[in-house]
């Protein structure tokens, strides 16, 4: 069995659904929790904000480092995450 692809760049592209999410990326609580290099972070925004990220990318970087982050907002700090 082989599962099949979901067009997150496209998702990722509309600020009124998934897109939002994005912005946890930017967070100053994101940035400074020292999980993620920062530098690195600011290069995966500018490559959204400018289009250059590939599709693959987005599968393979953005969407773990956000469901990481939401994850650890959730369950290790224990606030609740609002959409």
């Amino acid at each position: 069995k082989e599962g099949f692809g979901v067009p997150l760049k496209q998702y990722f592209s509309d600020t009124t659904s998934m897109g939002m999410y994005c912005d946890i990326l930017t967070d100053k609580k994101t940035l400074e929790r020292g999980i993620f290099n920062r530098k690195s972070i600011q290069n995966i925004i500018a490559q959204i904000r400018d289009g250059s990220l590939s599709s693959d990318e987005y599968e393979a970087v953005v969407w773990p480092i956000i469901n990481f982050e939401l994850w650890y907002r959730n369950c290790i700090e224990g606030k609740k995450v609002s959409s």
